[in-house]
């Protein structure tokens, strides 16, 4: 049995997330998850996503829900709505590319619609390397303790009852170079993404889909039915 230590949500795909106290886990993810995403108008990448990983100044800009309207604020303080003109021209100034912003809740996703995290995984991983990593680095839904490192591996073909809702595990998520990137400062750390694809195959987080919608709060149990 896991505790829920962490929720957070992602309401533009690629931008800093929301921590939350409780949250409505749904068919679709954890509601309002990746709600939006900017597409890349470059003329080799047209019609693709753009994330940080090609761009990783978008990390520095934070994301919230407020009612029905999700705002940004970026890193000099501004405040913005997420479909707005002045959000679109400030990042396509920062980024040096067009861009175009798509709303479409639960389809913004690389893979599965919700993502869980074992922090004892985490803190296994920094310990290999000799040092602290923030887990807001691997860009979960759902941040997991009292869990031995690595026992998420068995949840992949399983049912889980998280809070009020039922998950199923469909895959381990194969993590890319976003996770070399610190949060806050931006800095690359190349060390971290290398020791996991030695050690782990590269392997951090279980992908998940809602079986059945249900609600889950800071707190609450994970459990395999």
């Amino acid at each position: 049995m896991a505790t829920i230590a962490g929720l957070y949500r992602y309401a533009v795909k690629s931008l800093a997330g929301e921590a939350l106290e409780s949250a409505r886990l749904d068919i679709g993810g954890l509601s309002g998850d990746r709600r939006y995403a900017f597409m890349d108008s470059d003329p080799n990448r047209a019609g693709k996503f753009l994330t940080a990983r090609q761009l990783n100044p978008m990390l520095t800009y934070a994301t919230r829900e407020e009612g029905e309207r999700v705002l940004v604020t970026t890193p000099a303080g501004r405040v913005l709505e997420a479909p707005s003109e002045e959000l679109r021209r400030e990042l396509e100034s920062v980024l040096g590319r067009p861009l175009t912003l798509r709303e479409s809740p639960g389809s913004n996703f690389d893979d599965s619609p919700l993502l869980l995290l074992n922090l004892a995984s985490v803190r296994g991983l920094a310990e290999a390397l000799g040092t602290d990593l923030d887990p807001r680095r691997f860009r979960a839904n759902v941040l997991l303790e009292d869990m031995e490192p690595d026992a998420e591996y068995e949840w992949v073909g399983r049912r889980l009852r998280a809070g009020s809702a039922v998950l199923e595990g469909t895959l381990m998520c194969e993590r890319c170079m976003m996770i070399s990137f610190d949060p806050d400062t931006l800095e690359r750390d190349r060390s971290i993404l290398r020791e996991l694809v030695e050690k782990r195959q590269a392997l951090m987080g279980v992908y998940c889909r809602v079986v059945e919608a249900g609600s889950a709060i800071l707190g609450d149990t994970v459990e395999i039915l």
